[in-house]
């Protein structure tokens, strides 16, 4: 089925994509004349997914009952965005990433996943890049990171909040 199909039988549409040039207004005013007028929309994907002003009028004409944003075009929103203010939208911050805990994994992976390079090559969650082992492509030779840096016997710590702490030391053996 199509995306219309999709918006007219639903109750509640939850948003999740990529913005790119296919996304960019992927639900707009089309999508809204065909969607229940007791659904919700939610979206948690990237601001300008959504047409925000077809958004506000199929909510205040009542062609859909209401909606929760995270994300809207313009970061943050202006204090007087009509979707903001309106009884009918829950707005929260796009806060996923911002809890203490969250923090303190993104640092950690962060720091395994420079390391599983420098030691090993192989590069994960790369952006705008596959993820790749040094068995399976040439393309990332971290042979030449050690000679460029100057790493030898370097060691640095950092202590993040409620006394979490993180340290990363490096040779020239352990990058041999």
């Amino acid at each position: 089925g199509s995306l219309e199909d999709l918006c007219r039988r639903s109750d509640y549409v939850s948003v999740h994509v990529y913005l790119n040039p296919e996304t960019h207004y992927l639900i707009s005013r089309p999508q809204f004349a065909v969607m229940k007028p007791t659904a919700y929309l939610a979206n948690a994907s990237r601001g300008p997914v959504i047409d925000e002003a077809a958004l506000c009028r199929a909510i205040t004409e009542g062609w859909i009952a209401g909606a929760a944003l995270d994300v809207f075009e313009q970061e943050p929103p202006p204090q007087d965005h009509p979707l903001v203010n309106h009884p009918k939208v829950i707005c929260t911050p796009h806060l996923g990433a911002s809890t203490e805990q969250a923090q303190l994994n993104v640092a950690i992976q962060v720091a395994e996943q420079v390391r599983d390079f420098l030691l090993d090559g192989v590069v994960r969650n790369g952006v705008n890049v596959p993820s790749v082992s040094p068995s399976t492509s040439g393309a990332c030779d971290s042979s030449e990171i050690p000679r460029r840096a100057s790493t030898s016997g370097r060691r640095s710590s950092g202590r993040l909040r409620d006394g979490f702490e993180i340290q990363s030391s490096t040779s020239e053996r352990a990058l041999a």
